[in-house]
């Protein structure tokens, strides 16, 4: 839960101070005033990173740093990046004590849907691998730390493999075998705790769905491996693999290569379901993924909402506010929705225009 929350040139904002409610907040205003920065803010502060843009784009323009300041339930967490000297560093006090950054991760955990997630099921395989690496990075501090390990060696390991190929070099057995074998362990994590992942949010998003759209649905989350690590052992992939990865110039299986698919009816929801009906899908996951966070980590999730009802009928609106009754809640809004309910606590940016 978000108590409070202090901006020093964060995006739009050169500063700003902001309290929230135990419930449902209201950020109302009109498009470009800044709504959806404020949520971003919120999502650094809990996550360390932003969802939608590299650090250095969150300084507000001329100035070398930004500092985010929450207060959440139990911590107080100073999240800030200096550019000064051309060289960027990027430090957390949590409980105003210098800790590291993945300390973070867990602690305060937080759901977001924003507009780019109507895309995640018939966008890019990158996107929905960065959902997965988002929740499960909240879920579990291995995974994190294995997932940050991966993506080291792979790029030491393809460049490796670039680099021989542009000099027509080839690639000795003992040479690669020394990646392999630090590739092969992280990447065995990554892929046991994204099946279990998606194994165990399909039913309960199955759920939700029912739940929002007022109608019994069958949905299906199914995650798809670049290799089924289950039957093969990774390093024997990346041994079989060698002729092919020095050929390519770069590594041509493994967590970097997965992807998950939602499987909607009888068929694949990008040719099924309508705009709305897309909306109320993504929400759907999303809750679930909110519902996972709270059984796992034993807290409540901070709900974040931008524009979410948009093409969404005032019967779904009613039964999405339903379910978010009793979860603190961020929603972003053009206008204050009838739907909302009048205890809400209102938040209007628009005299920042």
């Amino acid at each position: 839960m978000i108590r409070s929350l202090a901006l020093t040139n964060f995006r739009s904002y050169k500063t700003i101070e902001l309290n929230f409610e135990d419930n449902l907040t209201v950020i109302s205003g009109p498009n470009a005033v800044g709504k959806t920065n404020l949520l971003e803010s919120i999502f650094v502060a809990s996550t360390t990173k932003s969802f939608r843009a590299r650090d250095i784009d969150l300084i507000n323009t001329n100035e070398d740093f930004f500092r985010v300041v929450a207060q959440f339930h139990d911590d107080s967490v100073e999240l800030s990046l200096t550019t000064q000297g051309g060289s960027k560093a990027k430090r957390l006090k949590l409980n105003n004590k210098k800790q590291s950054l993945h300390s973070l991760l867990g602690r305060n955990p937080i759901t977001l849907f924003e507009p780019h997630d109507m895309g995640l099921f018939d966008g890019t395989p990158d996107q929905r691998r960065r959902y997965m690496d988002t929740v499960l990075s909240q879920l579990s501090p291995v995974y994190a730390i294995a997932l940050g390990a991966f993506k080291r060696v792979l790029r030491q390991r393809n460049s490796l493999l670039h680099s021989a190929k542009v000099r027509g070099r080839h690639v000795s057995e003992d040479e690669i075998f020394v990646w392999d074998v630090q590739l092969a362990q992280p990447a065995q994590e990554l892929y046991r705790q994204r099946h279990q992942l998606i194994t165990t949010l399909s039913p309960i998003m199955h759920e939700v769905y029912s739940e929002i759209a007022g109608k019994d649905t069958v949905l299906e989350l199914v995650y798809e491996p670049s290799v089924e690590m289950a039957t093969i052992n990774y390093m024997d992939k990346l041994n079989q693999n060698h002729t092919r990865d020095a050929a390519a110039g770069f590594t041509t299986s493994g967590p970097h290569r997965d992807d998950m698919r939602l499987d909607f009816k009888s068929g694949n929801i990008t040719s099924t379901a309508s705009r709305g009906e897309t909306r109320t899908i993504i929400l759907a996951l999303k809750i679930a993924e909110m519902r996972l966070l709270q059984d796992r980590l034993k807290l409540k999730p901070i709900l974040l909402l931008d524009d979410v009802f948009s093409e969404l009928d005032a019967e779904r609106r009613k039964h999405l506010m339903e379910l978010i009754a009793n979860q603190q809640t961020l929603l972003t809004t053009t206008e204050v929705d009838k739907n909302i309910p009048k205890n809400s606590y209102i938040i209007d940016l628009s005299g920042l225009t």
